[in-house]
C-alpha cells in the first residue's frame, strides 16, 4: 500500500475523472482562503495548476470557500462555491455563493 500527496485532504474537496487525467477542486493548506485546481494524470502523482480564487492576504477567519463542485466542458471549467466574505460570522458561514466559468 501508499499513500497519495493529495494538495486538499484537510477541507472537502471535488475530483473528477476526464479523458486526459483527474481535476480537483479544494483549498490549499492551511486555511480555506485559496481555492485552487489540481490536476492529476494517474490520480496517485498531483499537481496545483491553478488558483482560481486567492485571498491569502485577508485574515483566514474573515473569508473563506467550502464545498467547491464543478465540471467541465471541453476547456472550460465551471465551479460553484460557498463562500463566507466581509459580515460573515466565520470563514466557515456563507453569505455568498460563487459561480465561475473560467478557461483551463
Amino acid at each position: 500500500r501508499s499513500a497519495v500527496k493529495f494538495p486538499f485532504a484537510h477541507t472537502k474537496f471535488h475530483v473528477q475523472k476526464y479523458g486526459d487525467g483527474y481535476y480537483a477542486v479544494g483549498n490549499e493548506a492551511p486555511g480555506r482562503t485559496v481555492l485552487s485546481l489540481a490536476r492529476s494524470e494517474d490520480g496517485i502523482h498531483w499537481e496545483i495548476v491553478r488558483r482560481i480564487l486567492d485571498y491569502s492576504a485577508y485574515p483566514p477567519g474573515d473569508v473563506g470557500f467550502q464545498y467547491p463542485h464543478f465540471f467541465r466542458e471541453g476547456n472550460t471549467l465551471y465551479l460553484s462555491v460557498r463562500a463566507g466574505f466581509n459580515e460573515a460570522k466565520n470563514y466557515h458561514d456563507s453569505n455568498a455563493v460563487i459561480f465561475l466559468k473560467t478557461e483551463l
